[in-house]
């Protein structure tokens, strides 16, 4: 199955090569943002992408870690080239999730999270929709996020290019289904 894509209303020419993101303000790079975050007292980032107007896929691990929920979550698209007085500055959250096999057991196979915001910022960057129980085989992709390592960590979008494989799929050969069972959450 599969969820459609949206551009969004906002339009900016051009695409991008491998390496550092130099348009972050262009679709689909607009899509993925620097997501904030706390966890038992302390202050983390990470990486999230809107899949739907509303909705966003980033790591379980950002959303759940060690016990403990996050909170105070925010997402900032295309982090940091956008000013506070934009639109699409900053975005709260309403709801998290992770699959209950990350949150019960840390399953690295399961380190995957949702966010709900409190708001469809997906209306006008657009979103990059979602895709499952497909074959990887030939399907090529691009990893765009703000990676913890190397040492510093980056605080400007990279691009990461590759060619998937049917390795690529989970290491039990299985896909992961989308269901509400599945999933454990906090509001």
């Amino acid at each position: 199955g599969h969820t459609q894509a949206g551009r969004g209303s906002v339009a900016a020419p051009g695409e991008n090569p491998k390496g550092a993101v130099s348009a972050p303000l262009t679709y689909p790079y607009r899509t993925c943002g620097k997501l904030f975050f706390t966890q038992k007292g302390s202050d983390y980032a990470g990486s999230a992408s809107l899949v739907a107007p509303h909705l966003l896929l980033t790591a379980g691990h950002c959303v759940f870690n060690d016990g403990a929920w996050s909170t105070n979550v925010a997402f900032y698209p295309s982090y940091p080239s956008r000013g506070s007085s934009d639109a699409n500055y900053k975005f709260t959250y309403n709801y998290v999730a992770a699959w209950t096999a990350w949150t019960q057991h840390s399953s690295r196979a399961y380190d995957y999270g949702m966010v709900w915001l409190n708001a469809a910022p997906g209306n006008s960057l657009g979103w990059l929709g979602m895709l499952w129980n497909a074959s990887t085989n030939g399907r090529t992709w691009e990893a765009v996020g703000y990676p913890a390592t190397p040492s510093p960590p980056s605080t400007m979008p990279i691009i990461v290019s590759g060619k998937a494989t049917s390795c690529i799929a989970l290491s039990n050969g299985s896909t992961i289904p989308l269901r509400a069972s599945s999933l454990s959450s906090r509001s």
